[in-house]
């Protein structure tokens, strides 16, 4: 159905008829519907995410602790590296000092050496909790050093 509108001129005599007809013709527009679009293919789901690699770093500073977390990688293979700062509590304070040890007995003498190794170098590496580092001699190899430690309350 179109909608044939009236062209009014002054002095027209607005009637009842021209009414209805305007009125008809708006609800007419009202119930109108564009036409339907083409069908479309049904979309499938995209693959899945997959976190590939994620880093952390922390830094020995103290202060307001943070994280900055940045993201990489692709879609499908995504990596993350965090980076804390001021992780690390400020130096307490020194505690008292403890109470003095039993003493020890006295170990044997060892026999006299004659032309005897001598340490000449040693390297001691503390890092967090683990201890490392070597002691070089004056003849042989090398001799490893090796372990933890907890601090003392």
């Amino acid at each position: 159905m179109s909608y044939e509108s009236k062209i009014w001129k002054t002095g027209d005599i607005i009637e009842a008829e021209a009414l209805n007809h305007m009125e008809n013709g708006i609800a007419a527009v009202e119930k109108q519907q564009g036409p339907a679009g083409p069908a479309g293919a049904d979309g499938q789901d995209g693959a899945a995410a997959e976190i590939t690699e994620v880093t952390a770093t922390v830094d020995a500073n103290t202060g307001t602790p943070s994280v900055t977390v940045t993201p990489g990688g692709t879609a499908q293979a995504r990596t993350f590296a965090f980076a804390f700062k001021n992780l690390k509590g400020a130096k307490g304070d020194k505690g008292d000092t403890g109470a003095t040890g039993a003493d020890g007995q006295d170990g044997a003498t060892g026999p006299a050496g004659k032309n005897a190794p001598t340490i000449t170098g040693c390297t001691i590496n503390v890092t967090g909790t683990v201890i490392s580092g070597q002691l070089t001699m004056s003849e042989g190899e090398p001799i490893a050093i090796t372990g933890t430690y907890t601090a003392g309350a």
